[in-house]
Parts: C-alpha cells; sequence; structure tokens
C-alpha cells in the first residue's frame, strides 16, 4: 500500500491481484463529488471500480494473474472507513504473461495537475501476445489506455471523480493531501518496461 497523505473526501482505491505468484497492486484515487464519503457509498464504489476492471481491463490482460480484491480506504482527516470487495472469478483471455511480468505506463492528464510524470500509473499482466521485440503492441496499448480512461471517467455517473493527489510542495510534505481531477491518459512510450511489485 503506497504511504496515504489524508486528503478531505478522497478515498484510495488498490486493486490486488496475483501473479506468478507475485502479489501486485495498483492504485487509484477518486474524489466524491457530494460529500460526505459514506460507507455505503464507499461500499458502492469500490464494487463499481471492481466491475470496471473485471469486465473491461481484465479479459485484455494475461491469463496466469488471480484477481483477488479492490481495497476501498477513505481519506478524509479522521475517518476509519475501509471497504474490501472480492472480484468475480476469471481473469485475462489473451495468452500467457510476458516474460519479466511486463509493464507499461499511463500517465493522468488534467488541467489543474502539477507534473503529470509523477503519477505515471503502470498496468500489469500485460500478455505476451501483445508484445513485439521491446515494444508494446500500439492498437492494444491505444485500447487500454481508452478503457482506463472511459471506465474511470464513468465513475461520475455514480458521484465519484478521478483524480490524483498532491503529498508534497517543493519536497516538503503537506498535513492534508490536494486532489487534481484526471480527464485523460497519454501513454508516455511504448517501450515495455519489468513489472515492479507494487505499481501505484
Amino acid at each position: 500500500m503506497p504511504n496515504l497523505t489524508p486528503t478531505p473526501n478522497v478515498a484510495w482505491f488498490g486493486i490486488h491481484a496475483t501473479l506468478k505468484g507475485v502479489d501486485v497492486e495498483m492504485g487509484a484515487y477518486f474524489r466524491r463529488l457530494v460529500p460526505p464519503i459514506t460507507f455505503t457509498n464507499l461500499d458502492a464504489e469500490s464494487t463499481q471500480i471492481m466491475f470496471a476492471w473485471r469486465f473491461g481491463m481484465v479479459p485484455q490482460l494475461c491469463t496466469d494473474i488471480t484477481w483477488r480484491n479492490v481495497t476501498a480506504i477513505d481519506l478524509t482527516p479522521g475517518s476509519t472507513l475501509s471497504v474490501v470487495t472480492p472480484f468475480f472469478p476469471g481473469t485475462g483471455s489473451q495468452g500467457a504473461a510476458a516474460p519479466n511480468h511486463i509493464a507499461f505506463s499511463l500517465m493522468p492528464s488534467g488541467i489543474t495537475i502539477p507534473r503529470p510524470w509523477q503519477w505515471r500509473t503502470r498496468i500489469y499482466g500485460v500478455p505476451q501476445s501483445k508484445v513485439i521485440g521491446d515494444m508494446l503492441n500500439p492498437t492494444w496499448a491505444s485500447a487500454m489506455r481508452t478503457l482506463v480512461r472511459d471506465r474511470y471517467t464513468l465513475q461520475g455517473a455514480f458521484g465519484w471523480r478521478i483524480s490524483v493527489v498532491q503529498q508534497t510542495v517543493s519536497g516538503v510534505p503537506l498535513a492534508v493531501g490536494i486532489p487534481h481531477d484526471v480527464t485523460d491518459y497519454t501513454i508516455p512510450s511504448l517501450v515495455v518496461s519489468p513489472m515492479r511489485r507494487r505499481l501505484t
């Protein structure tokens, strides 16, 4: 789990899986559009994020990954709310993972995001069938970018906005994080890279 700075009306959703015996995690922040965050709306959004992954991104990823749960944590100062939502059974349909568990980056964009490269999100479980030499298949990568963007921005319909959380200013940690809304993602590079143990 990453270092989570208290941030009003923001929750962190961690997507947890196991790939070739290694536990992996990818996280995303969502800002509640109509506060406060309650157990009911946190639980409902955790389920929506699970649906977004299970029926959106997961089918386009490798077959040899076990999707475990979504862990949602309310970051509002003083809150202790958290929810764990198991994944529906099922996995990818694109064949085995690439050697070294290849991952690729998506970079968030939004008009208020400072230095967007520091919030890159890595997708793990890239199938070998989508890697050509040391490059990702551009059609597949573009489709994954669109899936992530569309499934995450769709959460606005459920009262949540995909965000990043600024935790420092000039290298000084903030006591309370500053959320910045994400409107899209870009692919900074198609060059493949080894998957890190924690991908946030």
